[in-house]
């Protein structure tokens, strides 16, 4: 299914959400550090990445804005057990997909995770159909009056 990118200093914690994402049929990877987590990046695109806030070193929005620049539109999860209303707003301000706070159960989990997978297949999607769509925009804007077809009677029309 999808590739799963799971940063918490804490190896249960880590266990815990791999063990849950696993049984849905993901794929996950592991990473007790933030930088660790950016060398799995940077190896192999992710569909996900879930991550907890409070780390040593680099919490979650500063991983968030590192993770940024390897991919601006990969969903970032990030969960906590020291949530607030600033924290939630400061991490979605940062382009956090989602703010989860522990404990949580499974269930809030795979629903949090199949919401950010879905979401990046429309965004994906979107791109991929505002790419297709641009040159035809664009080669419509430089010829307005460009017929297309090679009907009998298309052929009139371009003569008359």
């Amino acid at each position: 299914m999808s590739r799963i990118l799971v940063v918490d200093d804490k190896e249960m914690m880590r266990d815990s959400v791999s063990t849950t994402l696993a049984r849905r049929g993901h794929t996950l990877v592991t990473a007790a550090t933030p930088a660790s987590a950016l060398e799995k990046l940077t190896e192999r695109p992710m569909d996900v990445v879930i991550t907890d806030l409070q780390m040593p070193g680099m919490d979650g929005v500063q991983l968030l804005a590192e993770i940024r620049k390897i991919d601006e539109q990969l969903p970032v999860i990030l969960m906590t057990a020291y949530g607030t209303v600033e924290t939630a707003v400061a991490a979605m301000k940062h382009g956090a997909y989602d703010y989860i706070t522990n404990p949580f159960t499974g269930d809030v989990l795979l629903v949090t995770v199949e919401r950010a997978l879905e979401h990046a297949r429309v965004v994906k999607e979107n791109n991929i159909l505002r790419a297709a769509a641009a040159p035809i925009g664009a080669k419509a804007a430089q010829h307005e009056h460009e017929m297309i077809g090679d009907s009998p009677a298309m052929a009139i029309l371009r003569e008359r």
